[in-house]
This record gives C-alpha cells, sequence and structure tokens, in this order.
C-alpha cells in the first residue's frame, strides 16, 4: 500500500489540522495512474482522538 495510499497533514496554526488522505490506482507507482483525494479539517484535540480511535477500529 505504500505508493497507494497517502495521508498529508497540516496545520494552520489556529488549532485545525487538515488532513488530506490520497489514493491512487491501479499502480499507485505509475505516474499516470489514476488519483482520488479528500481534505477533511479537524479541531486539533478531541476530534484528533476522535478519529484515530474510529479509524483504529477500522484497521483492526
Amino acid at each position: 500500500m505504500e505508493h497507494d495510499l497517502r495521508i498529508v497533514a497540516t496545520h494552520d496554526r489556529r488549532g485545525h489540522v487538515n488532513l488530506r488522505f490520497v489514493i491512487r490506482g491501479p499502480r499507485g507507482f505509475d505516474p499516470s495512474a489514476w488519483e482520488a483525494s479528500v481534505m477533511v479539517t479537524l479541531d486539533a484535540g478531541e476530534d484528533m482522538r476522535r478519529l484515530v480511535a474510529e479509524l483504529g477500529d477500522l484497521v483492526s
């Protein structure tokens, strides 16, 4: 999955974290592979803890 899924995180220094989830396929390493992404903005703190817990449940 190392070439197929990427998560980019940035912080706006105002208490918000932007997460950009990017998937590429069918061969993510190929420059001509398709790409889809979504940006999620969360409040730093409790929103981030909740997301991590939910993602943990999803992948376990």
